[in-house]
C-alpha cells in the first residue's frame, strides 16, 4: 500500500538532551527519528494527551506549593529581582 504524499510538517523545539533521548528511542525502535516521532504522535490517543497534560499540571501545582511553603517558612525581605519587582526571600535564623 502506498502512503499519501506527505507535504505538511509539524515542528517543535527540544533541548540537546531531549534530542538525544528521542534519537535513542527511535534507534531502539529501528526507525528514523521522523518515522518514530510520526508513529508516536499518530498512535497516541486524546486520553494519552489529557493524562500527560494532567501530569504536567500536577507537577506545576506541586512546585508552586513547595515555593509557597518556602516563602511562608522563610518570609520576605525587600530586594530587586532584576525585572523591576522588589521582593526576595529572607532566611530565618
Amino acid at each position: 500500500m502506498k502512503h499519501a504524499l506527505r507535504t505538511k510538517s509539524v515542528g517543535t523545539k527540544v533541548s540537546e538532551a531531549e534530542l538525544r533521548v528521542l534519537e535513542s528511542r527511535a534507534e531502539a525502535a529501528g526507525r528514523t527519528l521522523s518515522e518514530w516521532v510520526r508513529d508516536v504522535l499518530l498512535d497516541s490517543s486524546v486520553e494519552d494527551a489529557k493524562l500527560a497534560y494532567r501530569r504536567t499540571a500536577l507537577d506545576r501545582w506541586c512546585m508552586n506549593t513547595k515555593l509557597l511553603r518556602m516563602l511562608a517558612r522563610d518570609g520576605f525581605k525587600e530586594g530587586n529581582d532584576g525585572e523591576g519587582r522588589r521582593w526576595r526571600t529572607k532566611r530565618r535564623s
